[in-house]
């Protein structure tokens, strides 16, 4: 193998080695010859799990916002996440795991996006471009 065809092997790694998950980083390794092996790919699920209106088991969840009896609200990796309900109690939060486990009657369950984290990221990239 000359040192270009290496290079060019190198430069095409680190161009796919971008593509990772939170779970499981997975190499996308391409030969010169084009032949593709795909090693250790997990994609990256988010799952809910209710228990007759009175379990919930969430994964993705990164930290607790607030709670309080009546309503707890979770940063997930897809959004906030807004649990209603009465008589709520945190029965787990694993942030290594990105668990969460909450007991109780549960009225309902919401995904909602913090329109201030939107509009700082949208302030925050009018303000790049003008100091380009």
């Amino acid at each position: 193998m000359n040192y270009y065809k290496a290079l060019r092997l190198v430069t095409n790694l680190r161009a796919l080695s971008v593509l990772k998950t939170k779970l499981i980083a997975y190499k996308l390794k391409r030969s010169i010859i084009g032949e593709v092996l795909l090693m250790n790919i997990k994609s990256t699920e988010y799952l809910i799990s209710i228990k007759n209106r009175k379990g919930f088991i969430a994964s993705g969840v990164m930290n607790v916002d607030s709670y309080d009896d009546n309503e707890i609200i979770a940063v997930t990796r897809l959004g906030f996440l807004r649990i209603k309900g009465e008589e709520l109690h945190i029965i787990s939060l694993n942030l290594e795991e990105e668990t969460l486990e909450v007991g109780g009657h549960f009225i309902s369950l919401e995904y909602f996006e913090d329109k201030g984290t939107k509009l700082r990221a949208k302030s925050k990239g009018i303000l790049n471009k003008l100091l380009r």
